[in-house]
């Protein structure tokens, strides 16, 4: 039975071995990052505000440009792109920028667009040893006596189970990609995109049904046997 048992492990190592020396690559994921998701008016008004700081700072290094108006245009009608050209208009001239009614003979462009990608259904992996984390933060809570000292395990324990369910912003299956731009005499000045999670109902704020956008479909991945020649 010894013997057995050395034989497996060493067969066990081998192929551990094998492994690192497959000739092909290993698949690893991206270190885990975090994305802001748009769920209300309010975040396009983040984003606008942001987005209208940008502009600023860009004509205040440009003295040939402060006394040119700038011209915004909405790409469409879609709920995102008027409420959107509202809240830019609003915040450039709350800040003092000059914003043309009508296109002049010399403006300074801005002008923005959405890209909605839809992902087939994913799954988010939670971070290694979450679930470990909230074993031990109920198993706490288990074995007190008291209430007073049972309430904050318990709190603890809530947290780690709002985090792992995904309670505080759960990945969507679509994205917008969200870019803005001031150009003037056919050269950009300013020009910035961002990517957000979108609410999967929501995503026709940013596009209609019939534009053109992209669907990204996961497909599982086929071993593939490589033989040596």
């Amino acid at each position: 039975m010894r013997n057995v048992i050395i034989l497996f492990f060493a067969a066990f190592m081998l192929a551990g071995c094998a492994a690192y020396r497959s000739q092909l690559p290993v698949a690893a994921t991206y270190p885990a990052t975090p994305q802001y998701k748009m769920q209300s008016a309010g975040h396009w008004q983040v984003l606008a505000s942001d987005v209208a700081d940008r502009i600023e700072k860009a004509l205040g290094d440009r003295d040939d440009l402060l006394t040119v108006p700038l011209y915004l245009r909405s790409p469409g009608s879609r709920p995102f792109a008027v409420g959107f050209y509202r809240l830019l208009t609003s915040e450039l001239v709350s800040r003092g920028l000059q914003v043309s009614l009508n296109r002049e003979k010399d403006n300074v462009n801005v002008d923005y667009a959405m890209y909605v990608v839809h992902h087939s259904p994913r799954y988010q992996r939670p971070p290694v040893g979450t679930f470990t984390a909230i074993a031990a933060g109920v198993s706490a809570a288990r074995g007190l006596e008291s209430i007073s000292e049972w309430i904050p395990a318990a709190i603890g324990a809530g947290i780690l189970a709002d985090l792992a369910s995904g309670a505080v912003a759960r990945p969507s299956d679509n994205e917008v990609v969200i870019s803005v731009s001031m150009s003037h005499n056919n050269r950009y000045v300013v020009h910035t995109s961002s990517v957000y999670y979108i609410n999967d109902p929501d995503w026709e704020l940013y596009m209609a049904p019939g534009e053109s956008g992209t669907f990204v479909e996961e497909y599982e991945a086929l071993p593939v046997r490589v033989v040596n020649r």
